[in-house]
């Protein structure tokens, strides 16, 4: 894997004959670089020209802010095909207890697209999101349901399966891990989608499934098959864990804002849940 951290040697960014170098050199996997003399969007710019599509970037950033910052800019010189960005599930730095059902998707997204290990992307992400374990491949598997149009699947089972994924049954869906179920219809909110799936039995037959708004009702797109994901950070599940560099390709290109830095918070995290779990013999620290 490549690294290129922030540091002594400058790269004057403006001449593109050095960009090229630098785009051939990584190519050719040669070397770690350290660059320095970038400032603002010119970060993304750079990052933008060094993405070829081919592999894995993940650019770990100093902190929250400026990863969302630098996620927009990518975002607009690239669109959101080519670029995720990979939060903490968790809604307060430091704060392990409660997370945020938005954050949670965005994770489950990059998760879902890495382990297809068909779609490479830009991953824009920052140490207290890179310190969250993730459910190991063979497992993430396991949580993942398909459904056709023309598949025959009773009922009464498809309810029980997706129990066994923790989704909740209500009247109405709000959330991911949301469904309902009303006579011949089923409503369920995957967490790797980001409007919920209407699927239309007739009998034991899948006969339909689309996309709806959940404020309208109004049906939106079609499909013929869909995957219905489980929550891959459910911090409750004793589902064994790894970190997110098990997810990406072993030629993948690894950018980080400050390495010093990065290391010094993770240790920091570290430090903190080990004093965590020393006083409260609950919580367990490897679900994090």
């Amino acid at each position: 894997m490549k690294k290129v951290g922030k540091n002594p040697h400058s790269l004057p960014f403006s001449k593109s004959l050095k960009i090229q170098k630098l785009q051939n050199s990584i190519a050719q996997s040669q070397n770690n670089y350290d660059l320095n003399g970038l400032y603002g969007s010119s970060k993304s710019f750079l990052i933008n020209k060094l993405f070829d599509s081919k592999r894995n970037l993940l650019w770990i950033l100093n902190d929250k802010e400026s990863s969302i910052y630098h996620f927009n800019d990518l975002e607009n010189f690239i669109g959101g095909k080519y670029c995720s960005f990979f939060p903490s599930s968790y809604n307060k730095y430091k704060d392990f207890k409660k997370t945020n059902s938005q954050s949670v998707f965005k994770r489950t997204e990059v998760i879902k697209n890495l382990n297809s290990e068909n779609n490479s992307q830009i991953i824009v992400t920052y140490p207290e999101a890179i310190f969250e374990k993730i459910i190991q491949k063979k497992e993430i598997k396991k949580r993942i349901l398909k459904i056709s149009k023309g598949q025959v699947l009773n009922l009464d089972i498809f309810n029980e399966q997706l129990f066994d994924f923790e989704f909740n049954r209500e009247d109405f869906v709000f959330e991911p891990g949301d469904f309902s179920v009303r006579g011949g219809i089923v409503d369920v909110f995957s967490y790797s989608n980001k409007l919920p799936y209407r699927i239309e039995f007739f009998g034991d037959e899948v006969e339909s499934i689309r996309t709806f708004d959940i404020e309208s009702q109004v049906s939106n797109n079609t499909f013929e098959s869909i995957e219905i994901l489980a929550d891959l950070e459910n911090k409750e599940s004793s589902y064994n864990r790894e970190n997110i560099f098990n997810f990406i390709s072993a030629n993948s290109v690894i950018i980080t804002e400050n390495l010093i830095f990065l290391k010094d918070e993770l240790k920091d995290l570290h430090r903190y849940l080990t004093e965590i779990n020393s006083t409260q013999n609950e919580f367990n620290p490897e679900r994090i």
